[in-house]
């Protein structure tokens, strides 16, 4: 029996974390797969990781938003970032 390519992927991401899946979406676009710490991640067709979170919706979404460029979201720039400080 041969194994499936959602299979291949996930045996190079190590298979003793994973606790559920690997679940194929998108006709094998992304993957999305439960850790044994609880959480979710998810992993393009390469086997890149994309996104993890708490919940697996979650997840498929935002992996979803991610391969597409995130049609569905929006960000904004707060003016704040890593590194820079205020004198007071």
């Amino acid at each position: 029996m041969q194994q499936s390519n959602d299979a291949i992927r996930m045996t190079a991401m190590n298979e003793k974390y994973l606790q559920e899946g690997p679940f194929s979406y998108d006709d094998g676009a992304f993957t999305v797969f439960k850790t044994r710490w609880g959480t979710w991640g998810s992993a393009d067709s390469e086997g890149k990781r994309l996104v993890c979170g708490a919940n697996q919706e979650a997840v498929e979404f935002f992996a979803r938003e991610k391969l597409n460029g995130y049609p569905n979201c929006y960000t904004t720039d707060t003016g704040v970032y890593a590194g820079t400080t205020t004198d007071l």
